[in-house]
């Protein structure tokens, strides 16, 4: 059966807002994860403010709202891929950092 990925994020209102890391573009994110998992369906959600949520099957691989950052795109195309081979979702908690300095 094709996993079936949900990919919640929020859209940016606020033109303060510095530019996110790369995975948290839906579209990319998608396309890689038709590469990996060419089987997938893939389908982002506009959610909560804040959020980039991902659920593979309904259980959560990944959170934003919980580990306050965007994952590793290569976590995540692993974990989709060991969950196509048959092990259960694991979750990715690593988050990547932006490149910004607190003053």
């Amino acid at each position: 059966m094709a996993p079936k990925v949900e990919v919640e994020y929020c859209v940016y209102r606020d033109s303060s807002c510095v530019k996110p890391p790369t995975s948290c573009n839906i579209y990319e994110l998608a396309n890689q994860i038709k590469v990996a998992v060419p089987e997938a369906e893939v389908k982002g959600v506009v959610g909560r403010s804040s959020s980039f949520e991902i659920t593979v099957d309904g259980q959560l691989l990944f959170s934003k709202l919980e580990s306050g950052g965007f994952p590793e795109d290569k976590e995540i195309l692993e974990a989709l891929s060991n969950y196509k081979e048959g092990e259960k979702v694991e979750q990715v908690t690593n988050i990547q950092f932006p490149g910004c300095t607190i003053l």
